[in-house]
């Protein structure tokens, strides 16, 4: 299940990035080009709260599969069917060039449309549906 995640988010991810980016420098552009990649996967953070979810975002350059470094990302989700809102999360980078991560507390059981945005020298955002 979360393979399969992990496939269609990238999948997705890479076409909405790839249709979404800005204008991009001209330094950056023929370094890497203007198409990101993201790969994201999800998990829950901790066995005694079930409504929390650890998201760990990969963003690559797709022309050479470089790291984005920099980037700033931003997490927020909506419940199917209706319920209290998110507020936006910042997804903070971690150790590794290129991977950044945010721990949610969804307030609800649930199907969540969830919507990472991405800006880095333009901008991009990829929805998918998280079942919590």
């Amino acid at each position: 299940m979360r393979r399969t995640r992990l496939l269609t988010a990238t999948f997705i991810a890479a076409i909405a990035i790839v249709l979404a980016v800005g204008v991009v420098p001209a330094t950056v552009a023929s370094a890497h080009g203007k198409e990101l990649t993201l790969e994201v996967t999800s998990m829950p953070s901790d066995p005694d709260q079930p409504l929390a979810r650890l998201f760990r975002v990969m963003i690559l350059y797709a022309g050479d599969r470089d790291p984005v470094d920099g980037a700033s990302v931003q997490l927020s989700a909506e419940r199917q069917g209706g319920g209290p809102a998110m507020e936006p999360v910042f997804v903070e980078p971690l150790n590794q060039p290129g991977l950044y991560a945010a721990e949610v507390a969804f307030p609800l059981f649930g199907s969540w449309n969830v919507t990472l945005e991405v800006v880095e020298f333009g901008e991009g955002e990829v929805t998918f549906v998280e079942e919590v």
